[in-house]
């Protein structure tokens, strides 16, 4: 089991060793508004995987480097009208920043 952060209703960004045992995709499920692990929440929402993408220089720079990974969601419904994640109060969107924000050096960064 591994975390992600939420990009858009249908775009998580997680970490790509996460998949490295994982030879079909089709047995992979993304859960969001999880809370308990014993029990379903009201916010939870289950989908399974339409595609992941790994960052292309995983692993070039030694064993922890570009340890990224993108996935799309299959939205649910009818594949016409396809619904992905409903956002609320506790399920959101990581925040990001503005194209050409620029930072210094040194800068502390939280990823989780």
């Amino acid at each position: 089991m591994c975390g992600g952060a939420l990009l858009s209703d249908l775009f998580v960004l997680t970490a790509e060793h996460c998949f490295t045992a994982i030879f079909n995709m089709a047995d992979v499920r993304v859960v969001v508004g999880q809370y308990n692990m014993k029990r379903t929440d009201s916010e939870e929402m289950a989908f399974e995987v339409d595609w992941k993408e790994k960052h292309p220089y995983f692993r070039t720079e030694g064993s922890q480097s570009h340890d990224l990974a993108i996935i799309k969601l299959k939205p649910k419904g009818d594949g016409s009208s396809g619904l992905g994640v409903q956002m609320s109060k506790k399920v959101s969107p990581i925040c990001l920043p503005q194209p050409g924000e620029k930072f210094k050096d040194e800068t502390l960064c939280i990823v989780s």
